[in-house]
């Protein structure tokens, strides 16, 4: 079996070809204008063709008529990197030109994709998905890392019952301030470690009725509906640190004067793990 199968359309040769490693890095020798590699949209595209999650949809490698890569470089830069043959379609001959007009199209995201799917509170259910993710890989809030809709998808393929709750993830975020990305996270934590204590914790969240100072859900309640926090400290890592810090002193029965987490500095703290 060779490795191209030949086509052609009226004015431009288009062919699909089966991109092994070496053939990427031969292609990569004409990514000459361009723009810049983003290495963390590589290492998600590589993470899909390792495990076999990424799939054909007509995407294709394009080559101006003076053989420069006009564009597909994460795509073949991924490749390498997996150390896979994916088959790509490829095209030549395009006027240089036309690679101003590539990409221009908005990028659909997971809550878009998860809308054609018609799954209920898809936007808060992205944002709970895309966390877990992160969770899953290491990550606590502090990274950048990119993950592709088949990642995301796998996520919620293993972990189906977050859809329960999402009502109760948005009403924490409407009523107690708590953002659908954090709330998810935490919902999906605690759910995992009691399951009667974290509805009624995230139950108590959502009322600012009959709470006293010193409750740990009340302090909690108090950091997220202060909008004057000090800079960065409305960040998901922050907001993510204290609501596990909370969680963590209502599991244990005790009371907390001031809900905090020192990220940064001389002395920056461990983030918490929920118990």
């Amino acid at each position: 079996m060779t490795n191209v199968v030949a086509m052609q359309t009226p004015d431009e040769p288009v062919r699909v070809e089966k991109i092994t490693p070496e053939l990427a890095h031969h292609y990569l020798g004409f990514n000459t204008h361009n723009r810049n590699l983003r290495s963390r949209v590589v290492s998600a595209y590589a993470a899909d063709m390792k495990s076999g999650n990424w799939d054909w949809n007509g995407e294709s490698i394009k080559f101006a008529s003076d053989g420069t890569l006009l564009d597909g470089q994460h795509r073949l830069a991924a490749i390498l990197e997996a150390g896979v043959t994916v088959p790509m379609l490829v095209i030549r001959g395009l006027p240089a030109r036309t690679q101003e007009t590539m990409d221009g199209g908005a990028k659909r995201k997971f809550a878009d994709v998860l809308n054609l799917r018609g799954e209920k509170h898809y936007v808060t259910l992205a944002a709970a998905i895309r966390s877990i993710t992160e969770w899953n890989d290491g990550g606590r809030f502090s990274t950048n890392k990119a993950f592709t809709n088949a990642q995301l998808l796998a996520t919620l393929e293993a972990n189906p019952w977050i859809r329960d709750g999402l009502t109760t993830i948005n009403l924490a975020s409407s009523r107690g301030g708590l953002p659908a990305r954090v709330g998810g996270l935490l919902w999906w934590l605690t759910q995992r470690i009691d399951t009667e204590d974290s509805d009624y914790f995230f139950e108590r969240l959502s009322t600012d009725e009959n709470h006293h100072s010193g409750e740990p859900i009340y302090e909690l309640r108090k950091v997220l509906q202060n909008s004057t926090s000090v800079r960065g400290e409305r960040s998901a890592r922050f907001l993510a640190a204290v609501s596990i810090k909370a969680w963590n002193k209502y599991r244990d029965g005790e009371s907390v004067g001031q809900l905090k987490f020192r990220s940064g500095g001389a002395k920056p703290e461990t983030f918490p793990e929920p118990r």
